[in-house]
């Protein structure tokens, strides 16, 4: 299912042959990890660990959908247009969150959203709250 995503992704969005091995790569790393978890966390009694970790790999992906965002809205201000491969690798993410997302409790969802949105908003203060204290 995300082989054929990324296929159609990557069909629509074509990128340069070094990028595209990069792009697939990458994907392939996060899909293995996703494994790993359910391999070494495969019994019931493991389940409210999977669970967590489940969770904070949701989050990962979240920070570096953000960031892969940020690069987008910074490349598109400044040159008029994005690198396709963050684009592609934004969407991959987008993808990668959504069947995440469904392993997880709305209510829990919804926290770590405004967690990831909240942590990265007190970073963007702090230089400037460090300043004013010096």
């Amino acid at each position: 299912m995300i082989q054929h995503a990324i296929d159609g992704l990557l069909h629509d969005t074509p990128l340069e042959p070094v990028s595209e091995s990069a792009v697939r790569d990458h994907v392939v790393s996060r899909i293995a990890a996703v494994r790993d978890l359910a391999t070494a966390m495969g019994e019931a009694d493991d389940e409210v660990e999977l669970y967590r970790t489940v969770a904070a790999f949701w989050l990962e992906l979240r920070f570096e959908w953000q960031r892969n965002n940020e690069i987008m809205n910074y490349q598109t201000v400044m040159c008029d247009h994005a690198d396709p491969r963050v684009i592609v690798e934004g969407a991959i993410g987008s993808f990668m969150l959504s069947r995440l997302e469904l392993c997880l409790d709305a209510v829990h969802l919804d926290m770590l959203t405004r967690y990831a949105i909240e942590l990265l908003a007190d970073v963007r203060i702090a230089p400037r709250a460090t300043e004013s204290a010096q």
